[in-house]
């Protein structure tokens, strides 16, 4: 009798679980019109009493937040002391992102967590629960799409949906698990829904998703067949690489224009001023913003000795050195902080040599995996997928810390077995 009600009261909170999960996903649309208080936001009491019943989560989270706010402390004195004194120090910015960033690690101990009920069914399971609700927000994307077009934004009314490079984000970090799911099943629904995601992430005009996802199907078709021996490894790992590099220069010659935009504008330009130091005269277009404000910011990681100015002040500093934003960016100009629009750089600026050690390794996993394995499982192909596309879909979003779908993609990712067998009833 005993061991039945256990195993009741483990089903119950492994289903409490996930609806926290699918509150954190849907953040922005699951909310409080008008309000910053989303569902996930009103059940946080609930949330961190539940990882703080499990001792070792309970232990992780506290050493997590104390960790953060020390390096926090250390990071904000030097950086309005020393770095820019002409800038005031705001307790509340500080205290909001403090809070954002703790509110990703529980997102990941909540995953961590759910390995723990879900045990050897934890990667099949979570691959399905990630597969739907992508699946979820692939259509939420496409309805907010429709709703913007063609019913002047009546349909979600208040409740508006995150912008379209979050959700083009989204869409990138599922693609690598669409592509094993068509690998295993080669389902012609597998097949429509990778096809819609090409298709949603262009009609939304998410370029850097749309880039991201291209690279994601190039390292598929290199690590998708067992490499037997030297000569495989080197023809699927390399030769199909430098193809692939090949036909990318020669579509950026050829320059066709995706949604009114170049190749070269879009690609070629920025990378070519921010290789030579170059920024644009003026940052009042979205490529010409993002190009110089990753120049100001790798400039900013190197003077500083990669010590990190503090979670928030990447915003902080651009507002008072980019000063010249677009006038159309109303929200933008009346903030007190600015979005840098490339999250990897974000962090690896406010958090430092703390975030660019786990880069680091990450780097050097995907690396390792990709030259030296012949055959990888299917955990270690979204591994590899997914590390090594990171860098491109991520750059156009807003708030990493704040995406909570991309946050239970990478806990998945960081706590599944890399053995485990996802082939029997996939999704």
């Amino acid at each position: 009798m005993r061991y039945y009600k256990s195993l009741i009261e483990k089903r119950i909170l492994k289903t409490i679980i996930y609806i926290f999960l699918v509150f954190a996903a849907f953040s922005d649309i699951l909310r409080i019109p008008n309000t910053s208080l989303t569902l996930f936001r009103l059940s946080l009491p609930i949330i961190i009493g539940v990882v703080l019943m499990h001792q070792k989560y309970g232990k992780w989270l506290i050493g997590l937040t104390i960790g953060l706010l020390l390096l926090t402390i250390v990071q904000y004195i030097i950086f309005y002391s020393v770095d820019r004194t002409d800038l005031d120090f705001s307790s509340s910015i500080a205290l909001k992102f403090f809070v954002l960033y703790v509110l990703a690690f529980v997102v990941f101990l909540l995953v961590g967590l759910l390995k723990d009920y879900t045990k050897q069914d934890f990667e099949r399971q979570g691959f399905r629960f990630i597969v739907w609700l992508g699946l979820c927000l692939m259509f939420v994307t496409f309805l907010h799409y429709c709703d913007v077009k063609y019913f002047e934004s009546h349909f979600f009314g208040a409740l508006i949906p995150d912008n379209p490079n979050n959700y083009g984000c989204y869409i990138a970090a599922l693609f690598p698990f669409l592509l094993i799911n068509l690998k295993e099943k080669g389902r012609m629904r597998d097949k429509i829904a990778i096809l819609a995601a090409f298709i949603i992430v262009y009609i939304r005009d998410s370029k850097a998703a749309l880039f991201g996802m291209v690279l994601v199907g190039v390292v598929y078709l290199c690590i998708s067949r067992p490499a037997e021996n030297l000569k495989k490894l080197f023809l699927y790992r390399c030769v199909i690489i430098i193809c692939a590099v090949v036909m990318i220069v020669g579509a950026i010659i050829i320059n066709p224009k995706i949604n009114g935009y170049s190749l070269q504008d879009t690609i070629a330009q920025p990378i070519i001023r921010i290789l030579t130091d170059n920024p644009y005269p003026d940052y009042e277009s979205s490529i010409s913003y993002r190009t110089n404000t990753i120049i100001y910011c790798l400039k900013k990681l190197v003077q500083t000795g990669f010590i990190g100015i503090g979670v928030g002040n990447t915003g902080v500093a651009l507002k008072r050195d980019f000063p010249d934003i677009s006038p159309e960016l109303e929200l933008a100009k009346d903030s007190p902080f600015l979005s840098l629009h490339n999250s990897w750089l974000e962090c690896a600026l406010d958090l430092g040599i703390v975030v660019l050690i786990v880069y680091f390794i990450l780097i050097k996993y995907a690396v390792k995996l990709y030259f030296t394995k012949g055959k990888l499982t299917n955990i270690e192909q979204l591994r590899v997928m997914f590390i090594i596309s990171f860098p491109i879909w991520i750059m156009s979003t807003s708030g990493m810390y704040t995406l909570y779908y991309l946050m239970i993609v990478m806990a998945y990712l960081l706590f599944s077995n890399s053995n485990a067998k996802l082939e029997e009833d996939i999704c």
